[in-house]
């Protein structure tokens, strides 16, 4: 009784090896590398790009906060005369 890949190899005719379609095949799976490579590359830079612009707007939205803050408190101060006295 035969293997299963006896009886492939028996059954398929040989087909010659053709040297450009394989050099061809090479270039694109080299190609392939190369795309998923730089690709992953790109996500892992917009990746640090987005952080560093989230750590941005949060350092911006925090000093918008307390410039509000503080606006409020001196109209505040300003409308009831809080009388600061340093001692």
């Amino acid at each position: 009784m035969s293997t299963l890949n006896e009886r492939a190899t028996t059954s398929a005719p040989l087909v010659p090896v053709d040297p450009e379609r394989r050099a061809l095949e090479t270039q694109i799976e080299q190609a392939k590398h190369r795309l998923v490579r730089d690709l992953n590359r790109a996500s892992k830079l917009l990746r640090h790009a987005a952080g560093t612009a989230g750590r941005g707007l949060l350092r911006v939205a925090l000093l918008g906060a307390v410039v509000v803050v503080g606006l409020v408190a001196a109209l505040l101060r300003r409308r009831h005369r809080i009388r600061v006295t340093w001692k």
